[in-house]
């Protein structure tokens, strides 16, 4: 990928409650419509998922990818790296409190390992971008709806 896709967005929640909701694949599946199905692999000897299987429609099929949770600071931060299309796809959150709610920011990087993948990579760019921005929408709107 050229750049690294970066989104930003403020969410009526406080940093706890955005966390638990990213951390945990089901939940997170629970508010995203595109995600069609999440397979827990692997979790931690406190039950928190570690490694998981999601499924997900993009541009009208269905793509699945395998996800672990590489680093996990409660409440903070959040990274996940996924192994597809001969890439490494490395994505951070990082959460912050500020005005009564959580700034959440997104950073996803691919590191593209085989040629097909050097070369489609930065074509998808703007794909990607789209798809991770309707995520954060719906999570904004998740949040907005739990307080009405």
């Amino acid at each position: 990928m050229p750049k690294p896709v970066i989104i930003e967005r403020w969410i009526a929640a406080t940093p706890s409650r955005v966390f638990e909701t990213l951390s945990d694949p089901r939940r997170y599946a629970s508010i995203q419509p595109a995600i069609t199905a999440v397979e827990v692999l692997a979790s931690d000897a406190e039950g928190r998922v570690e490694r998981f299987r999601e499924t997900r429609l993009m541009r009208g099929r269905e793509a699945t990818c395998v996800l672990e949770i590489k680093e996990r600071r409660v409440n903070e931060r959040l990274r996940f790296e996924s192994d597809a299309g001969g890439a490494i796809w490395d994505s951070v959150y990082t959460l912050r409190p500020e005005r009564d709610g959580t700034q959440l920011t997104f950073r996803m990087e691919a590191r593209p390992y085989k040629f097909f993948a050097k070369l489609l990579t930065p074509l998808i760019h703007g794909m990607v971008t789209r798809a991770v921005t309707s995520d954060f929408d719906e999570v904004v709107k998740h949040f907005e709806q739990q307080r009405k």
